[in-house]
């Protein structure tokens, strides 16, 4: 007879962006979002789940055991040295990243970074064109510069009894 083991839940792909930016630009004064909106502080990072048209998600052959996640990563810096600050920022974002993959950095409720690929590079983009939102803009505000990455994540289940989905069954 076959014992029958439930598969897991996994958490939210943002909140586990979120706490990963927030933890590594602890200290400093960075704003991290998970979604465009007007009146953001800037330096700030926009780290969402996306679905970008192109863009593979990386293939998984057991959904026990690894989601797979198409992540969106944008700063938006301004000021006199934006470009430079704009860069830097989104370099360390990628390493942000990829140091929370290789030390599997574990976020409660939501799991850790088993595989990280970047598969659109930085780079600064003119306006909101490419971004994912609700809330799109013809252009940036005056002065502010937009840096952004496409990464390909397979993510880790979260200890069990950290998931805090309304609506997950009660046993």
């Amino acid at each position: 007879m076959t014992q029958y083991i439930a598969p897991p839940y996994f958490g939210s792909v943002d909140e586990l962006m979120r706490e990963i930016f927030t933890k590594f630009f602890a200290g400093q004064e960075v704003h991290v979002y998970t979604t465009f909106s007007e009146n953001m502080q800037t330096p700030a990072i926009i780290a969402r789940r996306d679905r970008k048209s192109g863009t593979l998600a990386l293939a998984t052959r057991d959904d026990r055991f690894l989601q797979s996640a198409i992540v969106m990563v944008s700063t938006i810096t301004d000021g006199p040295d934006a470009d430079e600050m704009g860069e830097e920022l989104m370099e360390m974002c990628r390493y942000a990243l990829r140091q929370a993959q290789q030390l599997q950095v574990s976020v409660p409720g939501c799991g850790s970074i088993a595989v990280f690929e970047e598969s659109i590079h930085s780079s600064k983009v003119a306006d909101w064109q490419t971004s994912s939102s609700v809330v799109q803009y013809a252009s940036l505000p005056k002065n502010a510069v937009r840096y952004e990455i496409a990464a390909r994540l397979l993510i880790r289940p979260p200890a069990q009894d950290t998931i805090t989905n309304r609506f997950k069954p009660q046993s």
